[in-house]
């Protein structure tokens, strides 16, 4: 039986631990795997913007950037009730103001809408995670996820953005007063996902490395590889994988 029309996944692959990578490159994050201890193997199931593996008895998922990819991938993983605990993992920029290392990775324990297809209907912000019994040691930080790569930036500030007279650059401005730590695409939305769609697991939490300074966009590629497995092997903890 198939999933749904958006990942036409088998429902077979559905596991009870499982970890989704979105918004990375392919090449980089199965370099990362490995260098986290996962082996990953041949792909199980691709479909449009969406890959699934089995490493062990961990599904891991890639996908895409932002909320349009992660709306339909968890409604149609989460339906059967298979999933009991799901990690979010991938990079994330560090805020002008923030005190986040590079290639350091980050239990996001706060997270908050920016221009993303979800700002309009007044949750209640900042979105945490849900896991149980965390241990202290874990290295935290505040997430702002926004859908906008280019336009969440202090380009915003300098007039070198189309859309800089709105709720973007007043965000932007918010969190910058704030001190939010990390700018990312996915946290808040997957935050929200879990916590409102049916069947969804009990426990979700979000891990970022920090890949970047916003608008330093060529540490990215140079830094994600190793942030990424950082996240992983965090990852690896909290699903207490042997």
């Amino acid at each position: 039986m198939s999933l749904g029309p958006n990942t036409n996944a088998p429902a077979e692959l559905l596991t009870p631990r499982c970890i989704v990578c979105a918004g990375e490159d392919r090449p980089t994050l199965l370099d990362a795997l490995r260098l986290a201890g996962f082996e990953p193997g041949p792909s199980r199931h691709s479909y449009r913007c969406y890959e699934f593996w089995k490493s062990g008895d961990v599904l891991i998922v890639w996908t895409g950037i932002g909320t349009g990819t992660i709306e339909p991938l968890l409604w149609e993983i989460f339906q059967p009730g298979v999933i009991e605990q799901i990690v979010l993992v991938g990079t994330a920029g560090r805020m002008a103001e923030s005190g986040a290392a590079l290639g350091r990775a980050y239990i996001v324990d706060q997270a908050f809408l920016a221009g993303t297809g979800l700002d309009g209907e007044n949750l209640p912000q900042p979105l945490r995670p849900r896991w149980p019994g965390l241990p202290d040691g874990h290295a935290t930080a505040s997430s702002v996820s926004t859908d906008f790569f280019y336009g969440f930036g202090p380009r915003l500030m300098t007039g070198d953005y189309p859309f800089a007279s709105g709720a973007l650059k007043r965000a932007f401005e918010e969190h910058t007063r704030r001190k939010t730590d990390l700018v990312e695409m996915e946290v808040a939305q997957f935050y929200a996902f879990c916590a409102a769609f049916p069947d969804a697991p009990s426990h979700f939490i979000a891990i970022k490395g920090v890949s970047n300074t916003v608008e330093v966009h060529g540490e990215q590629v140079e830094n994600s590889r190793d942030a990424i497995a950082e996240t992983l092997r965090m990852a690896r903890g909290l699903l207490r994988v042997g």
